[in-house]
């Protein structure tokens, strides 16, 4: 496991299902999942990330799944340098560098490890106005916010597409459709309860229609997103299990990705 706060929010879910599901498997994260870093951290060796990256993979055994989640926190901080002034096409060239950087470090680890598979685990939606409270994310709404990092999930996604030996997991509205949602005032959204499986589930491969799930327009559900940014323990173990069934548990039965029947 790799990446930044949301993959240590995962090690402890991760953990869990792998016992629940009887897999016999280490899961190696100490020294690799790191809050607050970001891609580009990542593929400058920043604090010698690629070093400790390169021996959690080459450990005895040798690692045969690679679990990432990253990039949440370049958009975050592009977001925060003026993101909203931007012109479309600026805002578009910094997402490609994003992916760029995803990518890049994608192929640092595949580089010399024919076997190794690697999973980016998708984000879902944040909760932007909750944010605001303490992080400087200015000139957008709940909307525009989500639309930014779906834009970011369609390049990793086709990151994937273009890789055999790359998958992704599409978690956009996952929490919205496993446990609905709440009026939370002061904040605005959601205007009116609703309840599991009242909107779309995120599409799944292989052409994972639709794409994003759940409603753009609106938050994911403050009671299993407590600080806006991450979900919570119950929250994390839903996208991890959604990550298995949708291909990770059959990758670790060295099988092709795809869902559990």
């Amino acid at each position: 496991m790799a990446g930044d706060s949301w993959s240590v929010g995962l090690v402890m879910p991760t953990i869990d299902a792998l016992a629940d599901l009887g897999f016999d498997a280490t899961l190696t994260w100490e020294a690799t999942a790191v809050a607050g870093s970001t891609a580009a951290q990542w593929v400058t060796n920043d604090g010698g990330k690629l070093l400790a990256l390169d021996a959690a993979l080459d450990a005895d055994p040798p690692a045969e799944v690679l679990l990432l989640v990253i990039g949440g926190n370049d958009l975050n901080r592009e977001i925060n340098g003026g993101w909203a002034k931007l012109p479309k096409f600026f805002r578009e060239l910094a997402l490609d560098d994003i992916r760029d950087d995803v990518q890049n470090l994608i192929g640092y680890a595949m580089a010399g490890r024919p076997d190794l598979q690697v999973v980016m685990v998708g984000y879902d939606y944040l909760h932007y106005d909750f944010l605001q409270l303490y992080v400087s994310l200015p000139g957008l709404d709940q909307q525009s916010y989500n639309e930014a990092f779906i834009a970011l999930e369609q390049r990793k996604l086709g990151i994937a597409q273009a890789n055999s030996r790359v998958h992704y997991a599409h978690n956009l509205g996952l929490l919205q459709w496993t446990f609905g949602d709440v009026p939370h005032p002061p904040f605005f959204l959601p205007p009116v309860a609703y309840g599991p499986g009242a909107v779309p589930a995120p599409g799944v491969w292989p052409t994972y229609t639709p794409f994003p799930g759940g409603l753009v327009q609106l938050p994911g559900p403050l009671d299993y997103l407590p600080d806006g940014i991450h979900p919570s323990l119950e929250g994390f173990r839903v996208i991890i299990d959604h990550t298995f069934a949708q291909g990770l548990e059959a990758l670790m039965l060295h099988e092709p990705w795809g869902p559990s029947p």
